[in-house]
């Protein structure tokens, strides 16, 4: 049975979804592209301590995946902000003091684990927005994330020859305390049966299993339920 047709709703919190997405992206642009640079130029540290910012980035994104599920089960909108926040929080932190190793590490890890969680959540926000489409769903708003990602690598570039590392850092963290501050206008899921039938089953693989239809139309679950 083929998907049922997009609709208006679905269209729209899907590109609300898609400018979250970019925002978060442009964001977090100026910590993938220009953190190095700022530890070495600002900090004064020799370019071989900077695999120590990635190393804690990768492993602090690891319990994105977690925290992501805890959102779908709870409030993503709430999770957004707050996730947004940690991200703003790193860029400042490692602005701050960028000579303090134990600072940088730190703030390393509050970005891998907060950029990690919003992508994990802007994909389950996306294949529950848009039931039986895996290809579009969750590809639409990770799109979005590298076109935010391309443009803010792009205007953080100007800002750090305008201003210095410091403030289009500040500047940046602070587009991502006010990106947060509008998560209230994050887009809810679209229940696609009556209420008094809808799974109320949360969650990664929950969301995979809501995209799945049989050909009646009905959800795919991969292990009956025992009544």
């Amino acid at each position: 049975m083929p998907p049922t047709p997009i609709s208006a709703l679905q269209w729209r919190r899907l590109i609300r979804l898609s400018l979250f997405a970019f925002a978060m992206g442009f964001v977090s642009a100026a910590y993938w592209i220009f953190a190095p640079d700022l530890l070495v130029t600002l900090g004064g540290l020799p370019s071989s301590e900077t695999g120590w910012l990635w190393l804690a980035v990768g492993v602090a994104g690891l319990g994105g995946a977690v925290v992501a599920d805890l959102a779908d089960r709870n409030n993503p909108p709430i999770t957004q902000a707050l996730m947004l926040m940690m991200l703003a929080a790193s860029l400042a932190l490692l602005a701050a003091s960028p000579s303090h190793m134990e600072i940088t590490v730190f703030s390393a890890l509050v970005f891998g684990l907060a950029y990690m969680s919003l992508t994990g959540l802007y994909l389950m926000t996306g294949v529950r927005l848009l039931p039986g489409r895996l290809s579009m769903g969750p590809v639409l708003p990770f799109m979005a994330v590298s076109l935010g990602q391309a443009s803010g690598s792009a205007v953080a570039g100007m800002l750090v020859k305008e201003l210095g590392y410091a403030h289009a850092f500040a500047l940046f963290a602070s587009l991502g305390v006010l990106v947060a501050m509008l998560s209230p206008f994050y887009p809810r899921n679209i229940d696609q049966v009556p209420a008094a039938n809808v799974d109320n089953e949360t969650g990664l693989q929950a969301a995979y299993d809501h995209q799945l239809r049989k050909t009646d139309g009905a959800a795919y679950r991969s292990v009956d339920k025992v009544r």
